[in-house]
């Protein structure tokens, strides 16, 4: 069984149901950013682990997050309510990446949408020693172009924006 503990710390809980995958979160207190309303980084992050988590619930597969863009159409207030965050994906998954989209919704209403693209990582991950000897120390880099991530979503996939 995958460890989930990052997403338990949270309180999310994951279910396959339309529109993908849907968890539910309780945002707390030590969660806001301007007085009464959730700060737009935790926002981000519970919609990036539950756009994540849609390859494992619907294939068993681990994926990470390539790119992530956000809209923030209302506050979200934390008044103690369960928010509902939603996670689809247009067609079938991509052989390397797949582009994933997601709300975070108050009252039915889309606070926070986002869209992204997702890495599948492999079956069985590398233990930590086999991954160290396989890779040379890289150095730094400017970040990836649009061009290059589309080389990432294959053939017939949408590319990055």
């Amino acid at each position: 069984m995958a460890d989930h503990s990052w997403a338990q710390g949270l309180g999310l809980v994951w279910s396959a149901e339309p529109p993908g995958v849907v968890s539910r979160f309780t945002p707390l207190a030590e969660h806001r950013g301007r007085p009464g309303y959730l700060h737009g980084g935790l926002a981000a992050t519970v919609l990036d682990e539950t756009m994540a988590a849609l390859s494992w619930v619907l294939d068993r597969r681990h994926s990470v997050t390539a790119t992530l863009e956000l809209r923030y159409r209302l506050p979200v207030p934390l008044d103690g309510r369960v928010l509902r965050v939603e996670a689809w994906r247009d067609g079938a998954p991509g052989r390397r990446a797949t582009r994933v989209h997601g709300r975070l919704l108050v009252d039915g209403r889309p606070a926070v949408e986002a869209t992204g693209l997702f890495v599948t990582l492999p079956a069985e991950p590398a233990e930590p020693a086999e991954l160290a000897e396989s890779v040379e120390p890289a150095e730094p880099t400017e970040p990836a172009e649009p061009a290059e991530l589309a080389e990432l979503a294959g053939p017939g996939e949408p590319a990055a924006r």
